[in-house]
């Protein structure tokens, strides 16, 4: 009888889990779970991360710093339909200390 397949694999049995993979996506693989807060696409609310920005075209709105681009749509799908990768840089703002 043939063995069934895992369902969660391990970062060791994940296929070149140790080339390049940064720690949040070994996390991901390693779990199932993740921290940073996701849209129900499975990619990153852009709107919580510090690359994120707003410009004033209408036609593109949205943008992000690091990757160097304006979208019609968040960055994070743009990101995902060019590369076919989720954004592997979010970095959630950090909120500057009330005084």
């Amino acid at each position: 009888m043939p063995e069934k397949p895992k369902v969660n694999p391990t970062a060791s049995e994940f296929p070149g889990a140790n080339s390049g993979v940064s720690e949040r996506l070994r996390k991901v693989i390693s779990t199932g779970k993740e921290d940073s807060p996701k849209l129900a696409s499975g990619r990153f609310n852009c709107l919580k991360c510090c690359h994120f920005f707003v410009t004033w075209d209408t036609h593109f709105p949205r943008g992000c710093k690091l990757y160097k681009f304006k979208s019609s749509g968040l960055p994070s799908n743009t990101v995902f339909e060019a590369t076919g990768a989720v954004c592997e840089y979010y970095k959630e703002k950090q909120n500057p200390q009330k005084k």
